[in-house]
Parts: structure tokens; sequence; C-alpha cells
């Protein structure tokens, strides 16, 4: 059974994936100018992939509303109990060398591993591939810590929280050259993992992990 703590609540925009890792730099300009993806989820009055054919359906009550810009249709309203968007196929299939960005607005800043975007599997007890989500320290219950996963293997704790509801925050997780790292709101995070990821499979979810973890 799908358990509704570990849906996501709040809204989500300008999802990335990228083929390549950026840099710091690269990574503070994403969070204030578009740099080019291989997968770009805008969210401009539907879920569709802007740069390839890998489009998105909304899944659940998931439903367009405004961005960070004010602007009508072009973010996603997840609600935390079972909307989320899929996607047929993975983003990309590799383990090293890639990115992942979006804007996030939580409304809710206490979530047990809510997710934002996941590239792979996760059912809650085994997986692959690698996401962003919110949670604690302990991986068990509610917080509202920034982390990344590498599923089916160990949660990256950020250091960073999402201290206010109802606000928009930039989030990152690079892999490169063998290290995970997280930025927020592009700033880097002094943790880093040399875990290697699982070989993703299955495809992109945004706002949830495979119907287990949800993004609120």
């Amino acid at each position: 059974p799908i358990d509704p703590s570990y849906y996501w609540q709040g809204r989500i925009d300008e999802v990335k994936i990228y083929a390549t890792a950026l840099t710091a730099p690269q990574i503070l300009q994403e969070f204030t100018i578009n740099v080019g993806p291989v997968a770009h989820y805008p969210f401009n009055g539907n879920a569709n992939d802007a740069i390839g054919t890998n489009n998105g359906t909304a899944n659940g009550g998931a439903a367009l509303t405004s961005d960070r810009f004010g602007n009508a249709n072009s973010a996603y309203n997840f609600d935390g109990v079972d909307d989320f968007i899929s996607t047929t196929n993975l983003a990309t299939s590799q383990i090293d060398n890639w990115s992942m960005t979006a804007w996030v607005k939580p409304s809710s800043i206490s979530q047990n591993n809510g997710t934002i975007v996941l590239n792979g599997f996760d059912n809650g007890a085994t997986g692959n591939g690698y996401a962003m989500v919110m949670g604690d320290a302990t991986n068990a219950v509610n917080g509202n810590l920034f982390k990344g996963l590498l599923a089916g293997i160990v949660f990256v704790n950020s250091g960073f929280t999402f201290s206010t509801n109802n606000i928009w925050y930039h989030t990152a997780i690079v892999r490169e050259a063998g290290i995970t790292k997280l930025y927020f709101n592009g700033v880097l995070s002094g943790t880093t993992s040399a875990n290697i990821p699982n070989i993703p499979s299955g495809s992109l979810r945004i706002g949830s992990c495979n119907g287990i973890r949800f993004w609120n």
C-alpha cells in the first residue's frame, strides 16, 4: 500500500536533467539563468519535455498553477496525497557526470522523504538511480532537510533546510567524477558522497518515487 506520509505537497517548476556534471559556477548560473539540459520540464501549460520526447503525464490531482514569476499554468502543484508526474523513459541512464535541478515551493516543511524528482526506481525497500528529497536526518520521520538519494544505497544530507513554507527554493544534485554533490539556492553543500549509484531503470518521476515517496 502507498503510505500518504511519503507524498510531496507544494509546487515544482523547471525540472531539468543534464548528461553532464555542472560546475559550481554553472549551478550558480542555473540558479539565475537557464543553461542547456538534455531534458527540461518548464510546465508551460503541460508536463511535456521541452528538449526531447520524454513527455510527462500528470496523475492524481497534480494541477497546473502559477510559477515563481506569477505566470499562470507554468508550474505544477502536488497535494501530498496522490499527485505525481510520470514519464515513459529515463532522462538519462548515466551513473556518473549528470545533474538534476528544480525550483520548488513546499506548502509543508515537514515531510517524510517527500520526493522532488527521481530518475530511476524506488519502492521504499529497494531502488536504483537518484533523487532529491525533503526529510529528516534519520530518514525515518518527517523533517525539513534537503537531501539527495542514491536509491537503494544511501541518503546524502546537504545540511540545508527548507526554513519557510510557501517560498521558492532552487535545488540541485550533481554527480561529477565519482562524487555526488548538493546545491541549495546556488550554494554548494559541504557534504558529499563517493557511493556509486545503482544503474537507473524505469522512468523519470516528478513529485514521487514510483508511487511511494511524494513531494508535498
